[in-house]
């Protein structure tokens, strides 16, 4: 069984294949998560801690509401290939990320529409002014378990 390892601006882990709608719950090998109509569940299934919303609100950033589990491309699992994207995005007053883009990829042409799609999902608490150039770095590691 693979389990994945992402970390955003807090470390989490989650499952490539993960029991729906429970997750949870340990990972089944027999189910898979190609896309967000297949796991709805993962969008929003990343909560900020108490400390990490008090932190956005003392600098004057954008305050997460949630981030969403990336979907671990399947080439990129099959082939145990690691690595990590920066996407930088403005928040519109109503929370949601715009303007999404890749600054960075390692490696490059794996990860990048997985870190997109998975941003793209991100929301922050709604504003006057909304908010310009944040940033997110999403790693992507395969952890083998026995």
């Amino acid at each position: 069984m693979k389990k994945l390892i992402i970390s955003l601006p807090i470390l989490i882990s989650g499952c490539f294949r993960i029991p729906i709608p429970y997750p949870d719950i340990e990972c089944l090998p027999n189910i898979e998560c190609p896309s967000y109509g297949d796991c709805p569940h993962l969008i929003g299934s990343l909560k900020p801690n108490k400390e990490q919303i008090e932190n956005a609100k003392k600098r004057g950033w954008a305050v997460p509401v949630y981030k969403t589990q990336a979907i671990y491309p399947r080439l990129a699992l099959d082939q145990n290939i690691e690595g990590y994207v920066i996407v930088k995005f403005d928040v519109h007053q109503n929370g949601d990320p715009i303007n999404l883009k890749v600054v960075e990829a390692m490696p490059e042409n794996i990860f990048e529409e997985a870190a997109i799609q998975s941003a793209k999902n991100y929301k922050y608490e709604s504003s006057n002014q909304g908010f310009k150039d944040m940033s997110t770095k999403i790693f992507f590691k395969i952890a083998n378990s026995n």
